[in-house]
């Protein structure tokens, strides 16, 4: 449903329509998860008065909270904040909002991570493949959002995933070289940390061939 269509209260579904699933109206929270996901605030805002729907889920376990972190719509968190959605849900990957909102690279993303956090997102809180907020953000080259993290939220950098990738190597992996520049002026423990095979990321480099990468590690 396109977010410059006309909505009435009226269309989004009446007890009939109502499943088993908690007694939630499963017609009523599509549109509501549609709204978050075009970052329709004025359909959210008239559909608020529905609690039940603060519940609704994706197929993929995204909360209209989610929904609108990753597509960075700014508003749309803040009123879903003010609803009451958990700030520090998961989904079924285990991705938190906050996750979300960094592998989007729409304009508004930092701004959208600084809202999550100032409401006490936890940015610290790992995926079901142990990766972070600051994984994403390094990977995505997502620099405004690796400042935040790392500036604001206090992330620990050397945080490793469950296949032993810290931020230094994601960005590394993409090429991203603002900010492996910018972590290794932050901590330059970071080149002592090994891999899963037991490579630093000079070696790490190397054997993936990313020259830039050992250009840079080398300076």
């Amino acid at each position: 449903m396109a977010s410059d269509e006309a909505y009435d209260i009226d269309d989004f579904g009446d007890e009939e329509n109502a499943e088993d699933n908690g007694g939630v109206d499963e017609e009523a929270a599509a549109d509501f998860l549609q709204a978050a996901d075009a970052g329709d605030i004025a359909v959210l805002q008239q559909m608020s008065d529905r609690t039940e729907l603060l519940e609704a889920q994706d197929e993929m376990g995204n909360t209209a909270l989610h929904l609108a972190a990753l597509n960075a719509h700014v508003s749309c968190v803040a009123l879903l904040l003010e609803l009451g959605l958990d700030v520090n849900a998961v989904n079924d990957e285990g991705n938190t909002p906050l996750i979300l909102a960094t592998i989007c690279l729409a304009p508004t993303a930092a701004e959208c991570a600084e809202v999550l956090i100032h409401r006490r997102a936890s940015a610290e809180l790992e995926n079901h493949q142990g990766y972070r907020a600051l994984h994403y953000a390094c990977g995505e080259g997502n620099m405004p959002v690796v400042r935040l993290l790392v500036e604001t939220a206090g992330v620990d950098v050397r945080a490793k995933s469950h296949d032993l990738l810290t931020p230094l190597l994601c960005a590394m992996i993409n090429s991203r070289r603002e900010v492996v520049l910018y972590l290794l002026q932050r901590d330059r423990g970071l080149l002592h940390i090994v891999d899963s095979n037991g490579d630093y990321p000079l070696h790490f480099a190397v054997l993936e061939k990313l020259t830039d990468m050992v250009g840079l590690l080398l300076e």
